[in-house]
């Protein structure tokens, strides 16, 4: 059968650690899909609030609990457990568009030298919302252009050829220090070509921003160490990289005192609620 008519299936990964306030919204887009997908699977990573047992009322779901902490560890169990002929994965923050599935279907299925493919982001709760879309989606395309020469597999929007991940699973890096998505990345293009497809946009969190500074350096600092491993120690890169790190950050340290007064605000709102219930259950 000639890969352009073969139809693939679709198993959609999502790792999941405290996320009882945005998991729902997330499986509801998938759901909703113009083409359904074939299996999605939720990795329960210890969480401590109702994350499980929301995830488990959902039909269509399937929840499976990795003991060992850690995204890379819970992104793995999803990988190991899926089943269909694409692995696809998101971030439990991130909404896809209605058609996600059938791009990721159409683009695999169609170009037979595609062993993955990502794409670009939207911050949906960023109060500069523009500025961060347009600072990230640069960085995360030309950087990792620059320095690899290729895009690299985003986890809040990608989706490679589960034939590829059977034959490097047991190779990937786990360590915290990390980053797991330039690691994956990098075993996966051995085996053919990751695109880039604009089209291809998700909505996610920027949630991240309200990280400390030194948080934040350390989990940059990730970067330059994981393409270490891969023998890209160029001095210019290296300083482009924290360069380019730089401009990322930016929007995010602007973007704090404003989304800490809307939590503020939304904390206010949510007792101001309860209180009315109260008031209004008394009489």
């Amino acid at each position: 059968m000639s890969l352009k008519k073969q139809t693939l299936t679709v198993s959609v990964v999502i790792p999941a650690y405290n996320e009882e306030a945005v998991i729902m919204t997330c499986l509801h887009a998938l759901l909703e899909q113009t083409v359904k997908p074939d299996e999605i699977i939720v990795v329960d990573n210890n969480s401590t609030d109702s994350t499980a047992a929301l995830v488990s009322t959902v039909n269509g779901v399937r929840l499976i609990r990795e003991p060992k902490q850690g995204i890379a560890h819970a992104r793995n169990a999803g990988f190991n457990a899926a089943s269909s002929d694409i692995i696809a994965r998101i971030d439990a923050d991130t909404i896809v568009p209605a058609d996600w599935i059938e791009q990721i279907r159409g683009q695999l299925s169609a170009e037979g030298a595609l062993v993955g493919i990502s794409g670009p982001a939207s911050f949906y709760d960023h109060p500069f919302r523009r500025a961060a879309d347009h600072t990230f989606n640069s960085w995360n395309y030309w950087g990792n252009r620059l320095i690899a020469g290729s895009p690299i597999l985003w986890g809040s929007n990608m989706a490679f050829r589960r034939s590829a991940w059977l034959q490097f699973r047991d190779a990937v890096n786990n360590d915290y220090s990390y980053w797991e998505d330039v690691d994956l990345s990098m075993r996966v293009r051995s085996f053919g070509t990751i695109g880039y497809i604009r089209e291809l946009q998700t909505a996610t969190s920027a949630r991240s921003c309200l990280a400390s500074s030194t948080q934040l350096a350390r989990y940059f600092a990730r970067w330059p160490r994981t393409y270490a491993q891969f023998g890209f120690r160029t001095t210019i890169i290296s300083r482009l990289l924290y360069l380019s790190l730089t401009l990322l950050w930016l929007p995010g340290v602007l973007a704090k005192p404003i989304a800490r007064q809307k939590e503020l605000a939304r904390v206010r709102q949510q007792r101001l609620q309860q209180r009315l219930k109260a008031w209004i259950g008394n009489i």
